[in-house]
């Protein structure tokens, strides 16, 4: 019985943790290599994602609160130097950012743009940048466009992503 109820235990703490936002696994919407000044000259880039998902990151440790896929929906490696890089979400719908940022560091953001997410990370360093958009409700996704922006950068003009 002692050892039935350990297994169980074991089966139960290995379940939630793999409920956790996964930063390793393959992004949903595709990855961006972001150069100094971006392609082009570009000051920010653009993508249409689907927000939400069915992981909790109550449990996570992590500080926020909301519902993501457990899969990341995009990557962004950051290749320049900047005074900020800026993450952002809009919707018709209230959506969370979730950004877990150079050595193992999560950002949380709910409502810095009335409804809408921000996240402002300075001086970043160049590195990877692990992006989810979620939502306050468990499975329902909701139609999103999330955006990387950069400070102190020259050039103008957008970058559209494709999905």
């Amino acid at each position: 019985m002692r050892m039935f109820l350990t297994a169980a235990l074991f089966a139960a703490s290995t379940t939630a943790a793999l409920a956790c936002p996964d930063w390793q696994g393959e992004p949903h919407y595709g990855k961006i290599t972001l150069p100094q000044g971006f392609p082009n000259g570009e000051l920010f880039h653009t993508l249409d994602v689907r927000a939400g998902g069915s992981s909790s990151i109550a449990d996570c440790d992590i500080a926020g609160y909301c519902y993501v896929s457990e899969r990341l929906d995009f990557d962004v490696y950051w290749e320049g130097e900047t005074t900020g890089i800026a993450f952002s979400a809009r919707s018709n719908e209230d959506t969370l950012l979730l950004v877990n940022a150079p050595y193992g560091t999560w950002h949380f953001s709910d409502d810095e743009l009335e409804q809408n997410p921000l996240i402002f990370i300075p001086n970043p360093p160049p590195e990877l940048y692990d992006i989810w958009v979620g939502t306050f409700s468990s499975g329902g996704l909701v139609d999103a466009t999330l955006f990387v922006g950069v400070e102190g950068q020259s050039g103008g003009g957008s970058s559209k992503g494709k999905n």
